[in-house]
């Protein structure tokens, strides 16, 4: 996965992000989350999320604002997520629609202490695809089994009937000081801001 800057035109190098490699799926069942919200799971507050995230530096626009409701059970967050209204008939166009996505990555911030500021996805691994489609999930993110590195984390996707849309294995997270996220997001020297 490569970007590039937009203010910096033709002449701006490509940067390369990520790389993988694609396998056939694992035996591994998917979950289904079918109860829901879980019992016994406490409500979390997501009022004002948005505009915190965007205070310190990582803003989205309203496609990618789907944190709807969340919950806490043990060291499990739960949460429903989806498009606007408005936008929903175009999740047929995608696998997973990526403001879908995104949003379900939003509940691991809820998951997180105080003293482990904010972080960034860096390392995916058993990344799976059982539906396709959706335009409302309901995500759990709990601690990645095993071995996994850091501060890992696993995540079981589900439509809104609780049969499974998606699962990862683990996707580590890494730290990622507000000062750099906003030094990331201004524009280069030289260019029009």
């Amino acid at each position: 996965m490569y970007s590039r800057t937009e203010e910096g035109g033709d002449g701006t190098p490509w940067i390369q992000h990520a790389s993988g490699t694609l396998e056939r799926a694992g035996a591994v069942a998917p979950a289904a989350l079918t109860v829901w919200p879980p019992e016994g799971a406490e409500p979390l507050d997501t009022d004002g999320m948005y505009e915190e995230l965007a205070a310190r530096g990582s803003g989205y626009g309203p496609m990618f604002q789907g944190l709807r409701a969340a919950w806490r059970s043990g060291d499990e967050i739960c949460a429903e997520v989806g498009l606007p209204e408005n936008s929903r008939a175009t999740a047929e166009d995608y696998g997973l629609h990526p403001a879908v996505f995104d949003a379900a990555l939003h509940a691991i911030g809820l998951a997180a202490t105080e003293d482990e500021g904010m972080a960034l996805p860096y390392a995916w691994s058993g990344v799976e695809l059982f539906a396709t489609g959706a335009s409302v999930v309901r995500v759990r993110v709990r601690p990645a089994a095993g071995d996994a590195p850091g501060r890992s984390v696993a995540l079981d996707i589900a439509d809104v009937t609780g049969q499974p849309v998606a699962s990862v294995t683990a996707l580590t997270l890494r730290e990622i000081a507000e000062e750099q996220l906003a030094a990331a997001v201004r524009p280069a020297a030289g260019t029009a801001g």
